[in-house]
């Protein structure tokens, strides 16, 4: 009676726990031994993905199987429920072992025909195509859940997986402290250091860690959208943090994130934002009698009419007095976002419009190249007088399936950063009277743009200006 090891394996702890296949490679396997006068003298059994050489079961099989001279032969149960790649195949033949294949009735080893090794060589390809595939399908599978607006992966924190419905829900007591984050992070007087130091001194028994929660308050999740590999796409879980307050932290953390050596122009708030309306160049800042800091043109293109000095205090006025325009009642900031929210049905009932016009036009273009098919077959002395007709109809049937799938991709709409902004004009005076001075620069370029001076007064572009539906186009 020869000595042999078994070896079983499935691809996931799921499918142990379900009893779909251990157990019968197994039974199948010892049987096999008992027919065919072999004694087990170990068995390794697998519970993970063969996909990647370096399983801890399989691994343990090649030392024993090197350190034991007496033992030559293998049972396993199918080609790909040993190995799924070539390097494994290699590995093993170079250990001199036949390995007995008990479903295939197969034997491969030193001594095998030619003809088997070859047949085996084949499966081994279609092992490994098979991986591969199954792969691709994952990914695919993937990628159209998170096109429906579900995510593909763990709850983040401050929700949970629910297994029944296969959605994800708020977990009621994390998110209450995810929303604290947020709101207290918005204010913009307080590092993430020390957001972390309040949050740990509740004592609530949730430990979070300073850069998990870093982690937290730039998630897009959190506002009812999914960062997937490098994109946004819209999602269908309820958000717990609304998108302004979203919006305010991102534009905390990018104008606290920056290194000190970085900040060569740190005291100074508005150096290099401002232009000079004579010249061009920059306004810069600069201290006076060591605690005084004046602004004025860089001068860089030589001597300018701009010639005068103005404190930072009076720009904080400037600056504050035109954000404080921008801010509207609660009657003008709910009558535009109405606005903006009747725009955004526009937007998507014209969407839905030329979709359905797409696809009317994808037939008829259909219908004319069958035509032409008729024609060409009819008429086949003349086949290159229509090759003409042919091309261009290809042409069109491509430009439309083309606009199809880019309107059918998931979008965000182009009234979103205008909804943003309104939003976050009506907070800015906070932010910007409680704010560092990085926070100050960050809500003036946020909301203005081409800022110049002229003799002593800034004059600003804002970003936002008011919608109407009247003035829709499509």
């Amino acid at each position: 009676m020869n000595n042999a090891i078994s070896y079983a394996r499935v691809s996931s702890v799921e499918q142990r726990e379900r009893g779909l296949s251990i157990e019968a490679q197994i039974r199948f396997i010892r049987k096999y031994a008992r027919d065919h006068d072999l004694k087990i003298v170990r068995e390794f059994v697998e519970v993970e993905t063969a996909k990647v050489t370096g399983r801890p079961r399989f691994l343990e099989m090649f030392e024993f199987l090197k350190e034991t001279p007496g033992c030559k032969i293998i049972l396993v149960e199918k080609t790909d429920r040993l190995y799924r790649n070539f390097q494994d195949m290699v590995d093993l033949d170079n250990l001199g072992v036949d390995i007995h294949f008990t479903k295939e009735g197969a034997i491969v080893g030193p001594n095998a025909r030619s003809s088997d090794k070859f047949m085996h060589g084949i499966r081994v390809l279609m092992a490994k195509n098979y991986s591969d595939n199954l792969s691709e399908e994952v990914r695919k599978g993937l990628h159209e859940k998170v096109l429906r607006g579900e995510w593909p992966h763990g709850a983040p924190w401050g929700y949970k997986n629910n297994r029944e419905t296969h959605t994800i829900d708020i977990d009621p007591a994390k998110s209450a402290f995810v929303k604290w984050l947020f709101k207290r992070y918005a204010v913009g007087d307080i590092s993430v250091k020390r957001l972390h130091e309040e949050y740990m001194a509740f004592n609530n028994g949730i430990v979070l860690g300073k850069s998990y929660i870093s982690k937290i308050l730039s998630n897009p999740f959190y506002k009812g959208q999914m960062l997937w590999k490098g994109s946004i796409y819209p999602a269908v879980h309820e958000p717990l943090i609304d998108t302004p307050t979203w919006e305010t932290v991102q534009l905390v953390l990018d104008a606290s994130s920056k290194p000190p050596y970085a900040r060569r122009y740190k005291l100074f708030t508005y150096s290099r934002l401002i232009k000079c309306c004579y010249c061009g160049c920059s306004i810069v800042g600069e201290i006076k009698k060591g605690k005084y800091i004046y602004y004025h043109c860089s001068e860089k293109r030589g001597p300018c009419k701009e010639n005068g000095y103005i404190r930072q205090e009076l720009l904080d006025e400037q600056f504050l007095a035109a954000i404080r325009k921008l801010k509207m009642d609660d009657n003008e900031f709910e009558d535009q976002m109405k606005a903006i929210q009747t725009l955004k049905e526009k937007e998507k009932a014209d969407i839905v419009e030329e979709e359905q016009c797409l696809r009317n036009r994808i037939k008829e273009v259909q219908t004319e190249l069958e035509m032409l098919y008729r024609k060409q077959r009819d008429l086949s002395s003349h086949r290159f007088a229509i090759r003409d007709e042919h091309d261009s109809i290809l042409e069109e049937l491509s430009d439309l399936t083309e606009r199809l799938k880019d309107i059918q991709t998931p979008r965000v709409s182009i009234y979103t950063d205008h909804e943003r902004l309104l939003d976050f004009a009506n907070r800015a005076v906070k932010l910007f009277l409680n704010g560092t001075l990085e926070i100050r620069r960050k809500v003036i370029e946020t909301m203005f743009e081409g800022i110049v001076m002229e003799e002593g007064q800034i004059q600003v572009k804002p970003k936002i200006q008011p919608v109407s539906v009247e003035n829709y186009q499509q």
